[in-house]
C-alpha cells in the first residue's frame, strides 16, 4: 500500500514537473564539447555550469568503464594484452563537491600538466583568466586558444566556463564558442518547495569573436531553463569570498555612519591613481602605466 502511494506521488511529480516545463516555455541546452554560461550575479550560471560538470563527467565514467569492461571480454586471460583507462577527473577553478575533483593549475591549460582522456575542464569567471585586456599575452593568445581549439581532439571531454558577460572573454577563447548562453531573472519555485529553479534563456551566437543574439523572432517568447536544484551543496557560492578578508576595516570617521543634513551631492568617487598605486600595477600587472606627476586626468 505504502509503495503504491509512494509511486502515485512520484507519477503525480513528474506529471506536473512536465505541465510547468510546458506552460513556461521550456528551453533544452545542447550539449557541446565548448560550453559558455553567463548572466549577471545570482543568475544561476554557475549554479547550471557546475550541474553540467557533474553530468557530463558521469558521462565520462561511463565510456571509461564500458571500455575496460569489453577489454576484460576481449582478453579474459591473457591480462597483459588488456588496454586500461583511468577514471576521468574533474579539473576546476572552484572547488566541487567530487571525489573526482582537482583543483585546475596554469599549467593544465598551458599543456604542461597532461590531463586524463574525457575529463571535464571548467573555469569560473573565465574573464578573470582571459579577459579582453589578456590581448597580447602570449600564453593567452598562443597556448590557451590552441588548447580549447583542440579539446576533443586531446580529451574528447568537455570544457565549460562561465562569466558575467561575454564580452569579457578575450576574443580568441570567445571566437571558440559557438554558442553562448546569457541567463536571466533566476527564481527557485515555491511549487516544487524550492527544489527547482527557473532562469530566463537567451542563446548568443558568437561568430569572429562578434557576440549576436539568436532570435528567429523578434516577437517570440522568451525561453526558461527549468531544472533541479542539487540535493547536497555542490559548490560554494561565494567561494571568492576569502578574497576580501584581507581587505583592512576603515577606522575613520569617513566610515562611520550618520544621518545627512541634504539629500545633494557635491562629488563623484575619485578613482585616480596614485603613485603608490601605479608602483603596485606595474609590479603585479606588468603594466606600463605612466606617472601622474605633473599631468592632469
Amino acid at each position: 500500500m505504502n509503495s503504491a502511494i509512494i509511486v502515485s506521488v512520484l507519477i503525480c511529480v513528474y506529471l506536473l514537473f512536465k505541465m510547468f516545463t510546458i506552460a513556461t516555455g521550456a528551453y533544452k541546452i545542447t550539449v557541446s564539447t565548448v560550453m559558455a554560461f553567463c548572466g549577471g550575479l545570482g543568475t544561476g550560471k554557475t549554479l547550471v555550469g557546475v550541474n553540467y560538470v557533474v553530468k557530463l563527467h558521469r558521462r565520462g565514467l561511463r565510456k571509461v568503464k564500458r571500455y575496460n569492461f569489453f577489454q576484460k571480454v576481449r582478453h579474459p586471460i591473457k591480462k597483459a594484452k588488456r588496454k586500461h583507462k583511468d577514471e576521468p577527473l574533474i579539473y576546476s577553478s572552484i572547488p566541487i563537491d567530487s571525489r573526482y575533483y582537482v583543483p585546475l593549475h596554469r599549467n593544465h591549460v598551458l599543456k604542461k600538466w597532461r590531463q586524463r582522456e574525457y575529463s571535464v575542464t571548467f573555469i569560473d569567471e573565465i574573464g578573470q583568466v582571459a579577459s579582453q585586456w589578456d590581448f597580447d599575452n602570449p600564453n593567452v593568445k598562443y597556448i590557451l586558444q590552441e588548447y580549447i581549439r583542440l579539446y576533443r581532439h586531446y580529451l574528447d571531454g568537455y570544457f565549460i566556463c562561465t562569466d558575467q558577460s561575454p564580452d569579457n572573454i578575450v576574443v580568441y577563447v570567445r571566437r571558440r564558442i559557438n554558442l553562448i548562453y546569457n541567463f536571466n531573472r533566476f527564481k527557485k519555485q515555491f511549487l516544487f518547495l524550492n527544489r527547482f529553479f527557473t532562469t530566463e534563456v537567451t542563446p548568443i551566437e558568437s561568430v569572429e569573436g562578434v557576440s549576436n543574439v539568436n532570435l528567429t523572432n523578434k516577437g517570440e517568447e522568451k525561453k526558461y531553463l527549468f531544472a533541479w536544484l542539487p540535493i547536497r551543496k555542490l559548490y560554494d557560492s561565494r567561494c571568492y569570498s576569502q578574497l576580501y578578508d584581507e581587505v583592512p576595516e576603515c577606522n575613520t570617521d569617513d566610515s562611520k555612519p550618520f544621518r545627512p543634513k541634504t539629500l545633494k551631492a557635491n562629488h563623484f568617487v575619485d578613482l585616480k591613481p596614485t603613485d603608490e598605486e601605479l608602483e603596485y600595477f606595474k609590479e603585479v600587472y606588468g603594466y606600463k602605466v605612466p606617472s601622474t606627476k605633473g599631468k592632469k586626468y
